[in-house]
């Protein structure tokens, strides 16, 4: 165990004390199980329902619990053969610390429009004179919300939910309702957040107003960041089983992006990778690359390693698998599973931001220097 225990939270030292790998083993999983797990899902959980709100898409929450389970790992086996210099007096806070950070680094990247729209929006809330945020009273767990400083302590409002329902319903009369008789286009922020208060009548959640601003100015997020389960399927997908043309030529760019860094992950990442992905709609993500034509059923069977007819009973009968059926397929612990699929989540991000990137250099302006 490293030296002076005094500065190690309690609930570590059966882990830092074990002296073998199968003890080392047994603690860390009672110390991840009891003290990490229920937290750090916890916490990602709230934060992405507090970001989209309880009417959109929520991604999965095995991705991003997995990386800060890996991340924490990582950690605690550093602290135990004493290859870190940081302390733990916390590992509730510790952990909760880890789960808060791949969430904002996974919404700062995915969608890097809304998220500074929320902060902005969060920030304003804060410091304005007449408006406010804040935790509803006695309601344990709820989200925050949002409205005049007089109606602090309050929940979101009854009639928020059905004044939001007209306003999706009939966006032009509402919003001409809002600007009174102005350009909502140019309207401030706090503006149209008063506007919007006074007419509910009472607060609203804080992901509804973020919601209902982005719709409003148009506030967007290109959706090519994140293929695990993410609002592609939702936001793209026609009724019938194959994708209209306009949205097709839409999305090729993204999409082929996107196939090009999947299918170049190392054999065991992409296949544990691409056996779970899917999209909202629970269908299976490869369903979006092959109706856009990006790729073709006998590449990914080659991918995978499998005949056509083993293939096609794959996609018929069991995709997209759980983590355990994925194991099994793989012949592999589950705990390998979270450990390709986080692997691959973090190349993905990494490789697509680089294109993305890429794309954005040739228009961005050199500087100009005067001659002196």
């Amino acid at each position: 165990m490293p030296s002076n225990k005094s500065l190690y939270d309690e609930v570590l030292h059966p882990f830092l004390m074990a002296q073998d790998t199968e003890s080392s083993q047994r603690e860390l999983t009672s110390l991840l199980c009891e003290h990490a797990e229920p937290r750090m899902r916890g916490i990602i959980y709230s934060r992405l329902r507090s970001h989209f709100g309880d009417n959109e898409y929520l991604p999965d929450l095995d991705d991003l619990y997995s990386e800060a389970k890996t991340n924490l790992i990582e950690y605690l086996t550093d602290l135990k053969s004493e290859l870190t210099a940081s302390p733990c007096e916390d590992f509730r806070a510790y952990a909760a610390t880890i789960a808060r950070n791949v969430c904002n680094d996974y919404l700062r990247q995915t969608y890097p429009v809304r998220s500074r729209l929320y902060k902005k929006t969060r920030d304003m809330l804060h410091c304005h004179p007449k408006l406010g945020i804040w935790k509803p009273e006695n309601e344990s767990g709820s989200d925050w919300v949002c409205g005049f400083n007089h109606w602090r302590g309050q929940g979101s409002s009854p009639s928020a939910a059905p004044w939001l329902h007209q306003f999706y319903e009939n966006p032009d009369v509402i919003t001409d309702v809002l600007a009174g008789g102005t350009d909502i286009q140019v309207m401030e922020l706090d503006d149209l957040l008063s506007s919007t208060f006074k007419q509910i009548g009472g607060p609203i959640k804080v992901a509804d107003a973020v919601s209902l601003v982005s719709d409003i100015k148009g506030v967007k997020d290109r959706p090519v960041a994140s293929f695990d389960g993410d609002e592609i399927g939702a936001r793209h997908s026609p009724p019938d089983s194959r994708l209209r043309i306009d949205s097709v030529l839409q999305m090729r760019e993204p999409l082929t992006g996107a196939w090009q860094a999947i299918s170049e992950l190392p054999a065991d990442e992409f296949k544990a990778y691409l056996l779970y992905a899917r999209d909202s709609g629970r269908e299976p993500l490869i369903k979006l690359f092959v109706d856009a034509e990006i790729t073709t059923e006998s590449e990914i069977a080659n991918l995978l390693g499998m005949t056509m007819a083993q293939f096609w009973d794959l996609w018929a009968t069991r995709l997209p698998m759980n983590n355990e059926s994925i194991a099994r397929e793989l012949g592999v612990k589950i705990e390998r599973v979270y450990k390709l699929r986080c692997n691959a989540y973090k190349r993905l991000k990494q490789r697509l931001s680089a294109m993305e990137s890429k794309k954005l250099a040739p228009h961005r302006k050199k500087p100009h220097y005067s001659p002196s």
